[in-house]
């Protein structure tokens, strides 16, 4: 028997309206459920005020945003000076924090709180420089989407140190890492992390990308110069003192040969301390040039220590690597490009003048 012959007409209208009522609630329902199940309003949780949905900000996102004419990434975390320079070079209106920064303490013996950390996870993007600068980021919970280890992308340049304890600052005795961390130092190595920083703020600020690409090239350019005016450094004057083992990635694209020692700026070394430097000049004639050698200082050395070095015939030249970035740190320079040149410009000019 035909469906419409088992009920009446009566019985037939109104199974025709509950189906009619059921199907619109079964339409509306998706709709309206998050206000149904408790969620809160959008404006109150960040959202749009139109109350779209808000571009995703938690922990767990890679910091991108879908919203193509976003200008900026919210904030990037940087180890230090040079980096942050780099990244203002990249994207002048960036908001950039370096880790530690408000801390008297070297980014190696940073500690941070649960709350910096907390701090740190909110941000777009997290830079490391790596090889042993950061030990705190290894206990850290970093997320993984967020955070681009420098050091990583040149494994096979990383330069092995010998560890050796000592004492400057606050601190007080302590020894750096078995892997030398100033790679910010090498133009090369610079050069290709500046390319990857590139892309990192291409993918969180999309309507950038000309602008970014544009600044990548003026600072490949400049890095090339910088580069070249080191080979002919060595060139002129391959091997060299420093007062700290600092410069091995300088060395290491430049192609010079730089004997350490473990001196601080403010503080004199003691007789021991001069012994040494003298038997490493009679071990290594080279490091002299009718006499006089060069010395790299991280740092203007206190009035005493530069009498007895004119004495002992060794020209310093002042070449800060700004790794250390925090309360008791002078102001590092703007624009760390500018004084990596002018610092290799003003090795050139010692080395010609032996």
């Amino acid at each position: 028997m035909p469906i419409s012959r088992r009920f009446r007409p009566k019985t037939r209208r109104i199974m025709t309206t509950i189906f009619v009522v059921t199907f619109l609630i079964l339409l509306v329902i998706p709709f309206q459920r998050p206000a149904m199940l408790g969620c809160e309003d959008p404006k109150q949780r960040g959202g749009r005020k139109d109350g779209a949905t808000p571009t995703p900000t938690s922990p767990q996102s890679n910091g991108a945003t879908s919203d193509a004419n976003a200008p900026t990434p919210r904030l990037i975390v940087v180890p230090n000076a040079p980096i942050a320079s780099l990244v203002h070079r990249l994207l002048p209106e960036q908001r950039v924090v370096i880790a530690g920064a408000a801390h008297a303490t070297e980014a190696t013996q940073w500690k941070p709180t649960a709350l910096e950390i907390s701090a740190l996870q909110q941000a777009s993007l997290i830079v490391l420089n790596g090889a042993g600068y950061e030990p705190w980021s290894e206990q850290a919970a970093l997320p993984r989407a967020q955070t681009l280890e420098l050091a990583t992308l040149v494994r096979d340049r990383l330069i092995a140190m010998e560890e050796a304890t000592h004492t400057h600052g606050p601190e007080g005795a302590h020894s750096h890492g078995a892997t030398a961390a100033t790679t910010w130092l090498s133009p090369e190595i610079l050069r290709t992390q500046s390319r990857v920083l590139a892309l990192a703020l291409i993918e969180r600020a999309p309507v950038k990308k000309d602008a970014i690409e544009s600044n990548l090239a003026s600072i490949e350019r400049q890095l090339t110069t910088i580069n070249d005016t080191l080979r002919e450094v060595a060139l002129v004057q391959p091997n060299w003192l420093a007062s700290h083992p600092v410069y091995q990635y300088l060395a290491q694209s430049g192609g010079l040969t730089i004997h350490s020692m473990h001196w601080e700026p403010d503080a004199m070394p003691d007789e021991t301390q001069w012994t040494a430097l003298q038997d490493l000049r009679s071990k290594h004639p080279s490091l002299g040039v009718s006499g006089k050698s060069l010395m790299l200082f991280e740092g203007e050395p206190i009035q005493a220590l530069r009498e007895r070095l004119e004495r002992e015939q060794i020209e310093i030249v002042v070449f800060m690597p700004l790794g250390v970035t925090n309360a008791a740190a002078p102001t590092p320079p703007a624009d760390f490009l500018a004084y990596f040149n002018a610092s290799v410009n003003a090795m050139l000019g010692a080395a010609k003048s032996l």
